[in-house]
């Protein structure tokens, strides 16, 4: 029997590349926790989402202008002096927001804001859903309701906003609806609960869904450009 010796020749890990198994072992197996790369690779991967996620925002405020528009037929079921604030808000205010935060998507040089001028859209096309639970002249205020939750899962998922942007987003979204139904509207109490038990968990599914896709987003980044 022969005596094979075998050399083996062992690369040490760099800088680099021990920055790049850190990163690995921090995304761990999927968890929720808040993921943040070292520098340069966090500012990487930021230009990596956009440009990722570029096409998903385009479309989803596309939708979102398109049914944002549909819906006014319903308004057409209201009063008319009721019709007259729903249309205002609908084609006066929300609708032109839109279509501006998707011209905004065309000009590269300025794509880095892309996440707080899609987190100011959004912000504006819920204040308007908010608006029309005020207007709303149903006896129990909730007529448009459905659409703010719509909205809030939209923000989350489709629309690719960044956890800590569609958090403040919808904070600000849930108080503001909460201020119109209990101040203004005096919602009925069983009423006003059901709906803000609604929004919390529409919220916290939306910031998993949120937190899992930015997590695969780093794995890939890590996976595509830099192993």
């Amino acid at each position: 029997m022969h005596n094979l010796d075998i050399n083996v020749n062992v690369v040490t890990p760099g800088p680099e590349m021990e920055m790049v198994q850190k990163t690995r072992e921090t995304l761990g197996e999927g968890g929720l926790k808040s993921v943040r790369f070292p520098e340069p690779l966090e500012s990487a991967f930021n230009e990596y989402y956009r440009e990722k996620t570029l096409k998903h925002v385009r479309v989803a405020l596309l939708t979102g202008l398109i049914l944002y528009a549909v819906f006014g037929l319903v308004d057409g079921l209201l009063l008319p002096a009721d019709r007259a604030h729903m249309w205002f808000i609908r084609y006066a205010v929300v609708c032109p927001t839109v279509i501006a935060g998707l011209a905004f998507t065309y000009f590269p040089h300025l794509r880095r804001f892309m996440q707080p001028v899609v987190s100011l859209v959004m912000l504006v096309g819920s204040l308007g859903i908010v608006s029309m639970v005020y207007y709303d002249p149903t006896p129990t205020k909730n007529y448009y309701y459905s659409g703010l939750l719509l909205l809030i899962m939209g923000a989350f998922t489709f629309v690719s906003l960044r956890l800590r942007y569609a958090v403040s987003w919808a904070v600000v979204t849930t108080l503001a609806y909460e201020a119109v139904a209990i101040l203004v509207n005096k919602t009925d109490e069983t009423i006003l609960i059901q709906n803000s038990f609604s929004i919390v968990a529409t919220i916290i599914i939306g910031a998993f869904s949120n937190s899992l896709m930015e997590n695969y987003l780093r794995r890939d980044f890590l996976n595509a450009n830099l192993l």
